[in-house]
């Protein structure tokens, strides 16, 4: 048997009439449960919804830790570059003279003459990707980090007849990404010069 929609609607309300159609009333106070579900369309949109927020979500978080690994590279290979460059600069200011290269020429090794019988020469020199200190007749020190790698160290000399000594540095590091993850790719090149001060 069926219901006119306005039979259903007071029948679902327990409105007015005691019956319909031989079908009793609720009583008062009692509503009948309708039971709600999504159509097809409400639970597509649905799933296009939070597909959109975990998919952004996934991006944000990426992008965080692709600037995170790349922040790792840049200040490694940025701390190297300050403490060689302040460790060659500060010899290189108290050195006497420079040996190696000559006036003019560039060369992947620093001598310098100071003061010091037992330190004397002070060598810088490239080997096996890192930079090494030698003093005196002693063995090489590494200033870079196992983090990074020296790609290039050049001196230039670059002493006037009328100065007692300068030298341009420059040097190229490149952080090691052993993985080759790109975002641990990175290298740079820093350049200085400084004069010998008697």
């Amino acid at each position: 048997m069926g219901f006119t929609p306005l039979e259903h609607h007071r029948l679902l309300l327990g409105e007015e009439e005691d019956s319909v159609d031989g079908i009793e009333k609720l009583p008062a106070g009692h509503k009948a449960s309708v039971l709600m579900g999504f159509t097809l369309i409400e639970s597509i949109i649905y799933m296009a919804v939070v597909s959109i927020l975990l998919i952004s979500a996934g991006a944000i978080i990426t992008n965080i830790l692709f600037g995170k690994a790349k922040y790792t590279a840049e200040e490694e290979v940025g701390q190297n570059a300050r403490f060689i460059m302040e460790k060659i600069t500060a010899e290189i200011r108290n050195a006497m003279a420079i040996n190696q290269p000559d006036p003019g020429l560039a060369g992947g090794e620093l001598s310098l003459d100071v003061s010091s019988v037992a330190e004397n020469p002070i060598i810088f020199q490239l080997t096996g990707g890192k930079v090494q200190i030698k003093r005196g007749g002693g063995g090489g020190i590494d200033l870079s980090s196992d983090e990074v790698e020296i790609t290039n160290l050049q001196f230039l000399n670059v002493s006037l007849a009328s100065e007692s000594g300068a030298v341009r540095i420059q040097m190229t590091i490149k952080y090691k990404n052993p993985q080759n993850r790109q975002e641990y790719n990175f290298e740079e090149s820093f350049y200085t010069t400084k004069n010998i001060n008697k």
